[in-house]
């Protein structure tokens, strides 16, 4: 006798961009400390990580169509704001 299995739902996945952007800027002061003790100049550590910043942020509003980018600036300055 075949009897029916009940289905149960499949939560649907998780945004990446909840885990994976915060993650990605948690990176950032690690690596400045890293190549600080390293023995890089505090200058060009500033510069290497607002480069690699920048080609994040050009990446984001490339593949987002900006959508994204803008609506993570805005809040970024709604908090600054308050």
């Amino acid at each position: 006798m075949i009897t029916a299995v009940p289905q149960t739902p499949v939560p649907a996945p998780a945004d990446p961009g909840r885990v994976l952007y915060p993650a990605l800027v948690g990176v950032f002061p690690v690596l400045g400390v890293v190549l600080a003790l390293a023995g890089m100049q505090l200058g060009d550590i500033v510069e290497l990580l607002a480069t690699c910043a920048g080609l994040g942020l050009a990446t984001v509003a490339v593949f987002h169509g900006g959508k994204r980018l803008a609506a993570v600036l805005s809040s970024a300055l709604r908090d600054q704001e308050q």
